[in-house]
């Protein structure tokens, strides 16, 4: 179930943690991008967008934005002791969020939502769903979706599948960083098989900050492309030398080899 297809791939991002391997095809057919989680890394998106410059963006988190690294910069200058280096490193990180979504008028394409994502909204002003962040968007097809929210993606798969199987054309690509794969085996599991419905995986990469659960990472990247843009050969070793690097520089990247059917360390 696990082991990729293969596909013409491209690394979008940062060498260790923040990038992410995807099919030159979903980068090339997007027309937008939605990513779901930015904390204080966002060189995917940057990355992205600087190849597809036209695209609509959308960058969803309610622990990012301008504002929240500014209010860090300030708190951390005002603390006693001053922490001038912690306050330098975020007003660095605010300067660069404008970069990636500049203020209006300045860029009618580029937005920022700083609210949770949830698969069910409790509170409006707090969080916002997969359904009303689509809606949101002036294009209803060749969506690139990127998800790192710690956890929070199980809930939102049955509504992505949903959406793909409305509407199959909906997203060019799929990459989502799974959390605590440990102790939610099953979820991860069903996550992977409803998106497998238009989609097949063309590329894993463990995260090698968390330790290994068993025989299996505890966090993995899983990205997926349009199932006709794969091949029909099956990838049966990673990490790829030319693209994979270690999200913790100071540990060596776990190993995956494949069968057909199953995965193991």
């Amino acid at each position: 179930m696990l082991a990729p297809w293969k596909a013409d791939l491209i690394r979008l991002g940062a060498e260790g943690d923040g990038g992410y391997v995807i099919a030159h095809a979903s980068l090339n057919e997007a027309r937008g991008l939605i990513s779901l989680g930015l904390a204080g890394e966002w060189s995917f998106d940057s990355d992205f967008l600087a190849r597809r410059p036209n695209a609509e963006f959308l960058g969803v988190d309610r622990a990012s934005g301008f504002l929240v690294h500014s209010v860090a910069a300030i708190r951390t200058l005002i603390s006693y002791p001053p922490r001038f280096q912690s306050s330098w490193r975020s007003l660095r990180i605010a300067l660069r969020f404008l970069r990636l979504v500049p203020p209006l008028p300045f860029s009618s394409r580029r937005r920022f939502v700083r609210r949770w994502v949830r698969s069910r909204v409790v509170d409006g002003k707090r969080d916002i769903s997969i359904g009303e962040l689509l809606q949101s968007f002036a294009i209803s097809e060749s969506i690139f979706l990127k998800a790192d929210i710690e956890g929070g993606e199980y809930d939102l798969i049955p509504e992505i599948a949903a959406a793909i199987n409305s509407n199959p054309k909906l997203f060019s690509g799929i990459c989502i960083e799974f959390h605590n794969i440990g102790s939610r085996e099953a979820d991860f599991v069903e996550a992977v098989q409803k998106l497998q419905s238009e989609f097949r995986i063309i590329h894993l990469h463990a995260n090698n900050y968390v330790d290994l659960q068993s025989d299996f990472p505890d966090v993995i990247e899983v990205s997926f492309a349009p199932k006709q843009c794969v091949s029909p050969e099956r990838v049966l070793s990673l990490p790829r030398r030319d693209l994979d690097w270690p999200n913790n520089s100071s540990r060596p990247d776990y190993g995956l080899n494949f069968d057909d059917t199953a995965v193991t360390m």
